[in-house]
């Protein structure tokens, strides 16, 4: 088990988060000693617990010392095979040591989907809709689509902090959401809006998707009693732009866990050898509680005046409009007294903390009635008094630059907004590539990344050396360098970790046999086992959340592969529609490449026309000498030879946009005359492709992993018993299994 120190560096809980991130996204046990033996009040606060409890809630590893002022904590996780979201070993997610297996839920009840390996039991049975901890916040398939998990600090410790104690932990479970109950502007915590505007944007930038879910309930000192929800996703990393962007409701919290399992990506923002660009933008928001608009004005002015006497005039030219800051009055309006200030506070939050930044992310207090402060805290009876001001500049490259302050007693609005304008000159000068808050939280994300990311930064604060330091003792190469000209450079070598077990399972092609990809099939089913109504009638199998995991699954894979016959009769795309790929991902182009067994290919189709400008043609894959036999009822759907001449006649396809394969049949030739078709019925004898041939042809191609989608004979083809000695050609299945009974006897079935 690896030891820290939880009084060294920083000493605060900032120790506690980054061993958890470690402990729980890259299998470790850890224990922490000595817990915030830096502070005041050594031991757990309420929002540690908090964070503690919920990462133990999403991963299922067990905790121990995990209550108030404990000031020793450990983090087992759960062995290989039990990797359960939810804890204690209950449906969730689970994967055996060799990736073999992979059990996966629709966080939906109205579908659970079930990832096994080829050969084991895979039905409506094997898992529940969610995991029994998850304290889910909606119960209907089509308004949510992950599962939600809470928690509650009790006091107003920021909901931030717990955010960041359980954020990469959430990422092994992701797409998930996070309710999370205390204080949403603390002094010595970043504030909501910090997150929004700042540390969400450069997550992005490395494939992690963070967006609030509803709008905030705002919370302070010393009642707290806010709540922020948060999406979390993982996904393709977003290239530039990502802070210029409003944020949104997170559409990637409707990607799918195989969507979720990717690695994250490395970034290298070193700027030694060639300067980091300046920003260009920028977006910011003041906020007033209880005292009048205008202090939240004066917040701004400040704020600007001292980043124009600041910042060189080409970089001030840049950032000149203002219009994106907004400034929000939250609960009733307060009428402006003579004077120029608002209502007086009583209280003030006088926590503080070895390390802290005053005013930055901090420094709360009353504001005078007659001097003009910018108050913060409690005021009297049940209302607070607070303001507060984030600025985030944002950058042509994605990057950007935060800082926070909230209103002091006594203090001028003005000289507090010029606070946090002279946290934001001062990285912006020494060409930083992220500000000096959001340094130590990005460290747990870089580590996770697939390479080696490089940032250059300002000067490093004890929180980023504290950082650095427990990456280490984590095992991750990481350091802080003074390089040529005074420029400190943070180094971190990724560990590229799988974020999802399901993911490793899909992407495992080290367990396919060689010279083949690694293959999944996967259909929708009834509880009943029905794949379609008999007789060809309409049924509807799938859910939105269903689709949503169908199209991540698709994401997740170079290639999908169809019977001609399922081709011929949907007239699918196989397009990942719900999650945005970048152009060039895997070997389509953007999307996995189709491919078609048997049958015959018509121009016009859907198939066709979703072939965009540089992709790769689709493979048709026919037998030799078929001849029209093989595909007289419009293209049999039993991986069928197709016939030799699968794209000719008057409606052939471009022939730019298809490239026909020939294989040989399969050596048993006619073992397939029972198959069911798409629709049920039985075919006649049909000569089956050598289907060995066609993965073999595929792997030439440079495709790693296959999607068989259907119809239900391919599926059978490749589910088929392999001969004597040779292996299985599926390495997992996956079934959607529908809440509803279909009963026909003579309805289709695997």
């Amino acid at each position: 088990m690896i030891t820290i120190d939880g009084a060294a560096g920083e000493g605060g809980g900032q120790v506690v988060r980054a061993a958890l991130a470690y402990a729980s996204t890259l299998r470790l046990p850890i224990a922490v000693h000595h817990i915030r033996g830096g502070r005041p009040s050594p031991g757990l606060a309420a929002q540690h617990v908090a964070g503690v409890m919920l990462v133990g809630e999403l991963t299922g590893g067990r905790l121990d010392g995990a209550t108030l002022r404990s000031t020793t904590l450990s983090y087992t996780p759960p062995p290989p095979a039990e990797v359960t979201p939810g804890g204690e070993g209950k449906a969730g997610a689970s994967v055996a040591p060799a990736a073999s297996a992979v059990t996966a839920v629709d966080a939906a009840p109205a579908t659970a989907a079930t990832v096994a390996a080829a050969g084991t039991a895979a039905g409506p049975h094997a898992s529940s809709p969610l995991p029994p901890t998850t304290r889910a916040a909606s119960t209907t398939a089509t308004t949510r689509l992950s599962p939600t998990y809470e928690a509650d600090a009790g006091t107003a410790g920021a909901v931030t902090l717990i955010l960041q104690a359980a954020l990469p932990a959430a990422l092994v479970v992701a797409p998930c959401r996070l309710s999370l109950r205390g204080g949403t502007a603390v002094a010595f915590a970043p504030p909501v809006d910090y997150v929004t505007l700042v540390l969400s944007p450069l997550l992005r930038q490395l494939g992690v998707r963070v967006s609030l879910a509803a709008p905030v309930t705002p919370g302070y000192y010393p009642r707290g009693q806010g709540r922020a929800t948060w999406d979390v996703a993982v996904g393709e990393p977003v290239v530039g732009g990502g802070g210029g962007e409003a944020p949104t409701a997170m559409a990637a919290a409707k990607t799918t866990a195989a969507a979720a399992a990717r690695t994250l990506t490395a970034v290298d923002w070193g700027g030694v050898t060639t300067p980091l660009p300046p920003p260009t933008a920028v977006r910011g928001r003041a906020w007033v509680v209880g005292l009048p608009a205008s202090v939240g004005e004066r917040l701004v002015a400040g704020a600007r005046a001292e980043l124009r006497r600041l910042l060189p005039p080409h970089t001030w030219e840049q950032l000149s409009d203002w219009g994106g800051v907004t400034v929000d009055v939250e609960g009733e309006p307060v009428v402006e007294r003579a004077g120029g200030g608002g209502r007086p506070a009583r209280h003030r939050n006088r926590e503080r903390g070895k390390g802290g930044r005053k005013g930055v992310h901090g420094g709360a207090g009353g504001g005078g009635a007659g001097g003009g402060g910018a108050g913060g805290g409690s005021g009297g009876g049940n209302r607070s008094c607070a303001c507060g001001l984030t600025l985030a500049l944002t950058h042509p490259d994605g990057r950007v630059l935060g800082a926070s302050v909230l209103g002091e007693r006594g203090v001028p609005a003005e000289a507090v907004g010029a606070r946090a304008a002279r946290v934001l000159a001062a990285d912006v000068v020494a060409g930083a590539a992220v500000d000096t808050s959001a340094a130590d939280q990005l460290v747990p994300f870089l580590a996770l990344a697939a390479g080696t990311s490089t940032l250059r930064l300002g000067s490093p604060t004890a929180h980023t050396r504290t950082a650095v330091a427990v990456a280490v003792a984590a095992g991750v190469d990481a350091s802080l360098t003074t390089v040529e000209g005074g420029v400190t450079v943070l180094r971190v070598v990724g560990k590229g970790a799988l974020l999802n077990p399901l993911r490793a399972a899909i992407a495992g092609t080290s367990s396919a046999p060689a010279g083949r990809p690694f293959v999944t099939a996967t259909w929708a089913q009834s509880l009943d086992g029905a794949l379609s109504a008999a007789r060809g009638g309409a049924l509807t199998l799938s859910s939105d959340p269903a689709w949503a995991l169908t199209h991540g699954l698709r994401d997740a894979h170079d290639a999908i592969v169809v019977g001609g016959g399922t081709a011929a009769a949907d007239d699918p795309s196989l397009t990942v529609r719900r999650y945005a790929r970048p152009e060039g991902a895997g070997s389509g182009g953007g999307h996995p490449r189709p491919v078609v067994l048997g049958g015959r290919l018509r121009g016009g189709t859907a198939l066709l026309r979703a072939r965009g400008a540089g992709a790769p043609p689709v493979l048709h894959y026919v037998a030799a000498g078929g001849g029209e036999e093989a595909a007289g009822d419009g293209g049999g759907d039993s991986a069928d030879g197709g016939g030799g001449g699968g794209t000719d006649g008057p409606d052939a396809p471009d022939p730019r946009l298809v490239t026909t394969v020939v294989v040989p049949l399969a050596p048993d030739g006619n073992d397939d005359a029972s198959a069911a078709g798409d629709g049920g019925a039985r075919r006649r004898q049909r000569r089956r492709l050598h289907l060995p041939a066609v993965l073999a042809d595929l792997a030439a191609r440079g495709v790693r992993s296959v999607m068989v989608e259907g119809g239900g004979a391919v599926l059978g083809s490749f589910l088929a018993p392999p001969a004597l000695g040779q292996p299985p050609l599926v390495d997992a299945v996956v079934v959607t299994v529908a809440p509803l009974v279909v009963g026909a006897l003579d309805a289709p079935r695997m």
